[in-house]
């Protein structure tokens, strides 16, 4: 059997847990809409998920365009709520990965506000490269 010489490994439900209800509870915690409302905006926003996840708009972009007027929130309130659907870490995962005796390649499809969170964070770290579809 051939040595393994690297580990490539996405970030997504492998990694870290996403929690896209978080998002919506967030959203609905510094509005007056409820979590119906706020999940239609959001889904007419998405039709642009496209453009974000391939680096040709950013999250602030969209939200300028789709949802700060619907929503009436603020950008670091939506920021934060866009983050919190970055959960926690696995920990055995993480400590699995730490534990690599040969490189770890990373990559995602995700946006500029999740890219510059995982910049930061333990991926930069341990990972050799950290590839994002965005950059």
């Amino acid at each position: 059997m051939p040595m393994r010489r690297a580990v490539l490994s996405d970030i997504g439900n492998v990694m870290i847990r996403v929690r896209h209800e978080y998002f919506l509870q967030c959203l609905s915690a510094k509005t007056s809409l409820d979590q119906s409302a706020i999940k239609c905006v959001i889904d007419a926003a998405s039709a642009v998920e496209h453009e974000v996840s391939g680096g040709l708009k950013t999250i602030r972009q969209a939200f300028d365009e789709y949802v700060a007027h619907s929503l009436d929130i603020e950008w670091a309130d939506f920021k934060a709520a866009w983050l919190s659907v970055l959960g926690e870490d696995i920990p055995q995962v993480r400590q699995a990965y730490e534990n690599l005796t040969v490189p770890l390649y990373v990559l995602s499809n995700t946006n500029d506000v999740h890219a510059e969170y995982l910049h930061g964070s333990w991926f930069d770290e341990i990972c050799v490269e950290l590839w994002l579809s965005n950059e």
